[in-house]
């Protein structure tokens, strides 16, 4: 092999290894950025029509012009686009105009819009149409000092927890007087059978017992009153809590007063 042979061999494999090179090197390439974009299209077309006149005279001293033509409430008019001809005569007594103005038209349109964001490849992005309206829930007057506020928002923060004190207690008032209630039902339950299991003596010494006192009416009464000193001492709401809970257990004409009660009360 002489020395040209060996230096087109030699070529040849620089050249082999350059490409094989690069086309490892662009198998390998690592993604970019990515551009994401949503398009958004609009179309519109309005359409107008505007026929009208004007007219006035002129006479010794004196003129008058009739009114001005209103402009069409659509269609996106151009007054400069209308056709205007008249008339006009003129003498020794004076002068007089009449004018016409007439146009037509339309428009069309075709609006696109592509909002675009520029992300790493992998990466999320969004692009969204909103409308967002800010309502109030509520106002807090401030006047003219930081003070004032603070002030407001600790009295009402204290007036809330009062309310909910007073809720909470009247909750668990309620779920004793329920709990006193289901024990009562169950003793009477259980003396009613035991009377009934009881084995029937026939004598004359045995005496008839007296007869069991109605613990709903006492229950009524004894709610109704509770509802009365909470009336007397101001707290209508804890009032009208009993006034609803013996109205529950009530009957007849004393059912009626309650409700009569309930919704004075409620006003």
């Amino acid at each position: 092999m002489n020395r040209h042979t060996r230096r087109g061999a030699v070529a040849t494999a620089v050249l082999i290894a350059v490409v094989f090179g690069l086309t490892t090197w662009t198998t390998s390439a690592h993604g970019q950025m990515v551009r994401v974009g949503v398009p958004f299209q609009s179309y519109g077309d309005s359409f107008y029509e505007n026929i009208g006149m004007t007219w006035g005279f002129t006479g010794p001293n004196f003129f008058f012009n009739g009114p001005g033509m209103a402009p069409p409430p659509f269609g996106n008019h151009d007054p400069n686009s209308d056709a205007r001809f008249g008339y006009g005569t003129s003498g020794n007594g004076g002068a007089f105009n009449f004018n016409f103005v007439a146009g037509q038209g339309s428009n069309r349109t075709n609006t696109a819009t592509i909002p675009s964001v520029v992300v790493y490849n992998g990466q999320n992005a969004s692009v969204s149409d909103t409308s967002q309206r800010p309502f109030v829930t509520g106002i807090i007057p401030v006047v003219n000092d930081r003070r004032v506020m603070l002030e407001n928002l600790q009295r009402a923060k204290a007036e809330y927890s009062a309310k909910q004190a007073l809720l909470d207690v009247e909750q668990q008032r309620e779920d004793q007087l329920a709990k006193d209630q289901e024990r009562a039902r169950l003793s009477a339950s259980d003396e009613r059978k035991r009377t009934i299991d009881a084995p029937l003596i026939l004598s004359d010494d045995v005496q008839t017992p007296p007869p069991v006192k109605s613990t709903r009416a006492e229950e009524v009464r004894r709610l109704v009153g509770k509802a009365e000193q909470l009336e007397r001492d101001g707290k209508t709401t804890a009032a009208v809590i009993y006034y609803r809970e013996a109205a529950r257990k009530a009957t007849g004409a004393q059912l009626g007063r309650l409700r009569a009660k309930i919704r004075q009360l409620g006003k």
